[in-house]
């Protein structure tokens, strides 16, 4: 092709274009690749040749600059595309200056049911993120970036508030 393009970069090329315009983009492997299906869920991951779950947000609270102890609404969603529920925990956050764990410091793990639901209350803020966690996973009270896909993260999703 012209210009040293081949076929693949074009076909690559024109996934970023599309991924820049919809904004949303999630690892697989060492390359970014875009999920066009909810625009709710910034990110959803999982390590290349597993199943790979996926946070879908059914209800997201309002979003508040300030949030604090005396703001609350609920969150829900399900995982999608985990084999073991019974395994994996939700963990929540809520962002406002930084990303504060959900709902409670001293409670931060979220149950997922056997069909994939979960659901719990949240302090408000502008953005709210939900990670899937194996069960052993200690999740910091407090951060400036949510804790990456690895070894005890298994998904991640974002969504702003409503």
């Amino acid at each position: 092709m012209p210009g040293g393009l081949t076929m693949r970069n074009k076909s690559l090329e024109f996934l970023v274009v599309i991924c820049t315009v919809v904004g949303i983009w999630f690892p697989i492997g060492n390359m970014l690749a875009c999920n066009k299906e909810r625009a709710s869920t910034d990110i959803s991951s999982s390590r290349p040749g597993a199943s790979v779950p996926r946070v879908v947000f059914t209800n997201v609270p309002k979003s508040s600059e300030k949030g604090g102890p005396d703001s609350r609404g609920e969150i829900t969603g399900r995982v999608e595309g985990l084999a073991t529920p019974e395994h994996c925990k939700v963990v929540l956050y809520t962002h406002t200056d930084a990303w504060y764990v959900q709902p409670l410091v001293s409670d931060p793990l979220t149950e997922i049911q056997s069909d994939g639901t979960w659901s719990n209350w949240t302090h408000l803020g502008r953005r709210y993120a939900a990670l899937v966690v194996k069960s052993g996973f200690q999740p910091p009270a407090k951060t400036q970036t949510l804790p990456p896909v690895g070894e005890q993260v298994l998904a991640v999703g974002q969504t702003p508030g409503t």
